[in-house]
């Protein structure tokens, strides 16, 4: 075949992808206006990789709060501004609160599960879940002090590591996960326990699901889908944070003009930058 006859081939081809991608797009109801994209991969390659919602931004104000992006072969509908946010997942809560599917997950948990179900299975598995953390305790004066035992715990490791670099994000993360345990097995585990440890590599292989494409998209949802250990995770925050600063003065070498507080990766989800820091306990 001749060169100019492959180049026609191809061109052929482009054209029937690029007419299925505009036919595709003209069944159903009608949808919001958008920015026109590539066959097959859609918007994809104009989108800022490491910031996206700079692109959806950008394109708001050309096209308004509500527009329609292709996504590779995924067609989503965004909403830019506090105004059609509200509408939306506040004044119409009730007709958002459902999850779009996920084929595998669902083959592994058979449509069961708080963060992948709908309908009334969800509301079902949400009052359940409600339920049985309060019986463990969550959101009752228990649960405040095993906060702040855990705490003098943090407080105490982070001690030990005087004048020797460390992670203290390493700490955290363990008295965080520390409360939980006590909420759920009704005890604390020393930091390099090893069951401990297992436990936590089960919670980051979890929290990675969280970083991928479509796990970022899941943590996107009405507040009637917000996470039910919400409550829980602000008052370990909250309580931990205000225990440090009592505790320690903390500051960075190069001082806190150095200091960048825009996220280093933030899509549907806000990855932090790391810093360097000093902690000398207070006299």
């Amino acid at each position: 075949m001749s060169e100019s006859s492959m180049l026609l081939l191809a061109g052929l081809v482009m054209l029937l992808l690029l007419l299925a991608w505009r036919r595709r797009g003209a069944r159903g109801l009608p949808l919001p206006p958008g920015p026109t994209g590539l066959p097959l991969l859609g918007n994809l390659p104009q989108v800022d990789k490491r910031a996206p919602f700079k692109t959806f931004m950008k394109w708001s104000k050309q096209y308004g709060p509500v527009m329609t992006v292709n996504l590779g072969p995924v067609r989503i509908v965004t909403l830019s501004g506090y105004q059609a946010v509200k509408e939306a997942l506040v004044d119409q809560a009730d007709d958002f609160t459902g999850r779009a599917p996920i084929p595998l997950l669902n083959r592994v948990v058979n449509g069961y599960g708080l963060a992948i179900s709908n309908g009334e299975r969800w509301r079902q598995l949400r009052r359940f879940t409600l339920s049985t953390l309060r019986d463990f305790g969550m959101g009752r004066k228990k649960m405040d002090q095993w906060i702040q035992e855990e705490s003098q715990h943090l407080l105490e490791s982070l001690r030990q590591t005087k004048l020797v670099p460390f992670d203290p994000t390493f700490f955290l993360s363990r008295a965080v996960s520390n409360v939980i345990c006590a909420l759920v097995f009704g005890q604390r585990f020393s930091y390099d326990d090893t069951n401990f440890l297992r436990l936590l590599e089960i919670i980051s292989d979890s929290v990675r699901f969280g970083s991928t494409p479509w796990g970022q998209l899941y943590n996107i949802f009405p507040r009637k889908r917000a996470c039910v250990g919400e409550s829980l995770a602000r008052m370990e925050l909250l309580l931990f944070l205000v225990s440090i600063v009592q505790q320690f003065h903390l500051s960075t070498p190069g001082g806190p003009s150095s200091i960048d507080i825009k996220p280093e990766f933030s899509s549907f989800g806000n990855i932090p930058r790391q810093y360097e820091l000093i902690v000398i306990p207070v006299d």
